[in-house]
């Protein structure tokens, strides 16, 4: 792990004081160092939903769920690293667990994490205050197919 070319990188992302927006392409570790950065955030956490990590795709959130929830069981069971990159990702979730002000039960449960898609999250927020947002109550979010079916069915009318 030491011979990174970007370790320097991968280690400010893990700067708790510090927002980032992690760049990278396919298989460079994006995930892996997310993860890491989220259980350092969550190492001084009030709650697991005070941290809300965002992705661009469903897949990349579950995968990222996915890790985070099995890094803090394997911790929990004193899991050792097969290589210094795991072990350092486990230490994190180690010190993660000894967060008092996160109930143990929040952290145990993938579903407490705020980890989604940034129309998800943006979905979530209009649901929430759709009047503010100027939106009607109770409206739906299309998927792509669902979109593109609407927007193919409109035209027609139109035309």
């Amino acid at each position: 792990m030491n011979d990174l070319p970007d370790l320097r990188e991968r280690r400010e992302v893990l700067d708790p004081k510090r927002s980032f927006i992690v760049v990278a392409p396919a298989g460079a570790g994006k995930t892996q160092v997310l993860v890491k950065r989220y259980l350092t955030l969550l190492k001084n956490a009030s709650s697991v939903d005070s941290i809300v990590a965002l992705t661009y795709t469903n897949k990349a959130a579950e995968e990222m769920r996915g890790r985070i929830f099995s890094a803090l069981r394997s911790a929990a069971g004193a899991a050792k690293g097969r290589d210094d990159n795991e072990e350092e990702l486990f230490s994190i979730a180690r010190e993660a667990l000894k967060n008092t002000k996160v109930p143990r039960e929040e952290l145990f449960s993938p579903g407490a994490f705020r980890i989604s898609t940034f129309q998800g999250c943006c979905s979530e927020i209009l649901k929430s205050c759709p009047l503010e947002a100027d939106v009607s109550p109770g409206f739906t979010v299309f998927e792509e197919a669902e979109e593109t079916s609407a927007f193919l069915s409109t035209a027609e009318e139109v035309v």
